[in-house]
């Protein structure tokens, strides 16, 4: 009997280099431009957790992104419309849902700043970039957004690391997700344009199961 296909592994946008998608890829794998995957056959059903209430300033923040969905000047359009669909649908307590499964979040005195520099989403100096949201104390603390390359990501941190979910909407038209708690990465899922998970690149940090119990909530708000 022959041994089993090993499953492709779909290449990030092509606008990013080797060095900086280190992280998303298993250089190890077979890797081939091919966006298909098995739609999950079976849909998770939860119980929503008793998050506590949003913030006023998360409030803001969201109030903020929403009234004005076309963010930064190099933006592919097929990012630009995911996040626009995302940005309609998407609600402060999506974050606060995410958050309440990775221990909770200290919003501390965080407060909203329409323009502000951050080394994302990468450490180190040639990552700076400008970033709209939430900091505290001069770094990132609550949810942000910024432009990385032709791509858009909104994501969540505490105390300057990431922490909680992360959105990237990409120029191929599939969306990489990430779940973070302080920092490290918990787990990793891959979207295609059709909204199916591309299981080949889902990366398990101890956080997958569970991610993916969850994951109907994020792709309610990618769905137009």
């Amino acid at each position: 009997m022959e041994p089993a296909a090993k499953e492709p592994v779909i290449v990030p946008p092509e606008e990013l280099d080797a060095t900086d998608i280190a992280e998303l890829v298993d250089e190890s794998a077979d890797v081939v431009l091919d966006y298909k995957d098995e739609e999950t056959k079976e849909e998770a059903t939860v119980d929503v957790p008793s998050s506590p209430v949003a913030p006023s300033e998360l409030l803001k923040t969201i109030t903020k992104f929403k009234a004005k969905p076309a963010y930064g000047p190099k933006t592919n359009t097929v990012s630009q419309k995911i996040y626009t669909t995302f940005n309609a649908n998407r609600t402060a307590e999506l974050y606060m849902y995410f958050w309440d499964l990775v221990g909770g979040m200290d919003f501390k005195d965080a407060k909203y700043d329409a323009s502000y520099l951050g080394c994302v989403p990468f450490p180190g100096k040639k990552n700076e970039r400008t970033i709209q949201g939430m900091k505290f104390n001069g770094v990132m603390h609550g949810v942000v957004r910024y432009e990385y390359k032709t791509m858009l990501i909104e994501e969540c941190y505490k105390d300057g690391r990431e922490h909680g979910l992360r959105v990237v909407c990409t120029s191929m038209g599939d969306v990489w997700l990430r779940l973070w708690k302080n920092g490290n990465r918990l787990a990793q899922i891959v979207l295609n344009a059709d909204l199916s998970e591309c299981k080949a690149n889902a990366k398990d940090d101890g956080g997958l199961k569970l991610f993916r119990k969850h994951l109907h909530v994020v792709v309610t708000c990618l769905k137009k």
